[in-house]
């Protein structure tokens, strides 16, 4: 049961909320997102280099294996937990996440090394895995458990679990990272994480799930009524139901806004342009897809062995990739090479129009970003804060490196924010935070950390102000 996407989440300080639809934390920026994956064919894991590559699950013999797009050969071989499943790789392309379905757990792959670096326990029969676009958080369906696991991705640890509907199995993410989409196969249902629990009724069955590039419509395969549900997802309603092959399992949607549908029971891909517009024939028991960057589909087999690749822009299958027992997932992500380390700070500055009713702007948000001691020039910084509403347009560095947001309205004492420069191939990513301060005269914004460990921070708070910069910099 394929079908993996994101989630967002809604911090106050240390404090988290989940949500049914839950508030965009970080606009995304370029994030590059996969399908499902599977395990390597070689014992001994191989080291990667940069570029782009398919992850696919191997659900019997408990690996994964790692296909470069580039010639379609399959470079390594991982060894994950039992009967892995749902695959994802994190937006900066450093760590893929696989859920094992039978030891309830979720192996995370450094992509460098091709290695496991850690086991994360979940709920009972995880299925599919998501990360958000910020690359904070990932969430896992538990079909055992009827749960969603939430895990820190910073720390591989489970933060929350969200009940969801009966038998959860794909999950997937808007664009913008506000709406995690959860397919319950036993519910017939489709669970939207915002403020408050929705579900859409869907066909029997639904498995796979994938939200269009615009994240104007939600395409979920249901399995036991050969048919897709295409939801609104202005409205939560579904908008039209498409007839498809037997069994449809895993869901893509490429680039350009094609839907590509496995069939199971069919041997074939079904294209939908609002209609289907193709069939395409694969191996043997198709069940995940995910499209790469480049325009081409990867389609895992899992009753032939293989992984099918399909060149979109014709829907001919161009190669057939063998790789372990029953491939399950397939996942598509860039590999990074070594990119410069960044440097962010943020500092939240309150104006004079702050402090008197009627509004203005509150709080001038600086962000600051540096390489090497140097500032860095023409780089995109995101803005948000753990309130619903937007800040500002992503907007870039200056020749000091800086970049700011003038907040459009009012918020309150102690609000914090949070600043983004999401890295790529050249540059790392790095994020910063900053608060209001808690009362309006105290002279200083505070930081998220400081009403829980002031003590412990002071001699820092002081080294920082001297320096002019954060003390809770992240960089990578």
């Amino acid at each position: 049961m394929s079908g993996i996407a994101v989630g967002a989440v809604r911090r106050r300080g240390r404090e988290m909320s989940w949500r049914v639809r839950a508030r965009t934390r970080i606009a995304a920026a370029g994030v590059i997102l996969a399908g499902l994956a599977l395990p390597l064919t070689n014992s001994t894991p191989a080291a990667a280099t940069p570029g782009t590559f398919a992850y696919v699950t191997n659900e019997d013999d408990d690996t994964v294996s790692v296909i470069d797009t580039a010639t379609n050969a399959v470079t390594a071989t991982v060894a994950v937990g039992d009967g892995p499943r749902g695959v994802a790789v994190h937006p900066a392309g450093t760590f893929v996440y696989v859920a094992n379905e039978i030891d309830g757990s979720v192996s995370v792959i450094d992509t460098a090394t091709n290695a496991v670096t850690a086991t994360v326990a979940v709920g009972d029969l995880p299925q599919g895995v998501a990360v958000d676009p910020a690359g904070y958080y990932l969430f896992v369906t538990n079909f055992g458990s009827d749960t969603v696991t939430a895990i820190d991705a910073a720390t591989n640890t489970v933060t929350a679990t969200i009940p969801v509907g009966d038998g959860p199995t794909g999950v997937a993410v808007n664009p913008a990272g506000s709406t995690l989409y959860v397919t319950n196969f036993g519910s017939g249902s489709v669970s939207v994480i915002d403020t408050a629990t929705n579900t859409v009724a869907v066909g029997e069955g639904p498995t796979g799930v994938a939200v269009t590039p615009d994240g104007n419509f939600v395409y979920v395969a249901n399995q036991l009524s050969n048919k897709v549900s295409v939801i609104d997802a202005a409205t939560n309603t579904v908008r039209t139901t498409v007839a498809v092959g037997m069994n449809p399992r895993g869901v893509a949607v490429s680039p350009v806004g094609l839907t590509y549908v496995t069939n199971a029971g069919s041997q074939t891909v079904s294209v939908i342009n609002t209609t289907v517009t193709a069939t395409v024939p694969v191996g043997d028991g198709p069940i995940g897809v995910a499209v790469s960057p480049a325009g081409f589909a990867y389609v895992a087999n899992n009753v032939a062995n293989t992984v099918s690749v399909i060149d979109t822009a014709t829907n001919a299958v161009t190669a057939t990739i063998s790789v372990g027992e029953a491939p399950f997932g397939v996942a598509v992500g860039m590999v990074p090479g070594n990119p410069v380390a960044t440097s962010l700070t943020l500092e939240a500055q309150l104006g004079a129009a702050a402090q008197t009713r009627g509004g203005g702007r509150e709080a001038t948000l600086v962000a600051r970003l540096t390489a090497q001691g140097r500032p860095l020039e023409g780089r995109t910084i995101t803005f948000t804060t753990d309130e619903p509403t937007a800040l500002c347009a992503a907007t870039t560095t200056d020749a000091q490196g800086e970049a700011r947001c003038e907040v459009p309205r009012r918020h309150s004492s102690g609000t914090c924010y949070v600043a983004v420069h999401l890295g790529d191939d050249t540059y790392g990513t790095s994020t910063d935070a900053a608060c209001l301060p808690s009362k309006p005269h105290d002279g200083r914004p505070s930081r998220p950390h400081d009403r829980e460990d002031r003590h412990d921070h002071d001699h820092k708070d002081k080294d920082k102000e001297s320096e002019g910069s954060s003390p809770r910099s992240m960089s990578s």
